[in-house]
């Protein structure tokens, strides 16, 4: 375990890319703070790969087990508000290991296309509801039978048997938006899907962009 820990604390520290360093910047005159941010990311990711669900228990198991290896530990106040601070570092640091990755996985891949609802409420609760005016809205949700109010997440991943998928891109639109025509938006935006086959579901079924997907 202890090896593992610091070969992650080291892949962070060794991360010279600019879009992470980029990230991490501060414009204030606490720029060194004695609790390192590559600490901060390194025992968050680390617990997170434990699977511990909320930033509540990563901090309790890191206060009453990793002391000896994060010793300035701050209190979790502080704690929750630099990881808000350092939400760009951590959208880089996926986006740069993914790119690696990718880098590997060799010339030919296999994609996959779908999406999720992200519920702020639900059924009979979901008729009054104001958080996220002006993004959120109301949908049918046709697998779960119900209509709910929130969002949909949109995702194109890289599908590597054996191995967790790798996101090649993301987006959260208004939970009435159509599958298609968000898929059509990321495809024009970033073109997550290149040299090999692309699955999805019937939501996703248009002659054109198939198409227009064959150029890849």
């Amino acid at each position: 375990m202890e090896e593992k820990l610091i070969e992650l604390y080291c892949t962070i520290c060794q991360c010279n890319d600019s879009r992470f360093i980029e990230g991490k910047q501060r414009l204030s005159n606490n720029n060194c703070p004695k609790f390192s941010d590559e600490e901060l990311i390194t025992a968050y990711l680390w617990r997170k790969a434990q699977q511990l669900p909320t930033r509540k228990a990563i901090y309790n198991y890191t206060k009453s087990h990793l002391l000896a290896w994060f010793p300035v530990l701050p209190s979790y106040q502080a704690f929750c508000r630099r990881l808000n601070c350092l939400t760009p570092a951590f959208q880089a640091l996926a986006e740069i290991w993914a790119e690696e990755a990718t880098e590997k996985s060799g010339d030919i891949h296999c994609y996959a296309v779908d999406s999720c609802p992200v519920i702020a409420a639900r059924r009979s609760y979901s008729a009054g509801t104001k958080v996220g005016a002006g993004f959120c809205d109301k949908c049918y949700n046709a697998a779960w039978q119900e209509w709910y109010y929130g969002v949909k997440l949109h995702v194109f991943v890289m599908l590597r048997p054996g191995r967790i998928s790798l996101l090649r891109a993301a987006q959260i639109s208004p939970a009435s938006c159509p599958d298609l025509l968000a898929a059509k938006q990321i495809d024009r935006d970033c073109a997550p899907v290149a040299c090999g086959r692309l699955f999805a579901g019937r939501a996703y079924c248009d002659a054109d962009w198939a198409d227009s997907l064959k150029k890849y």
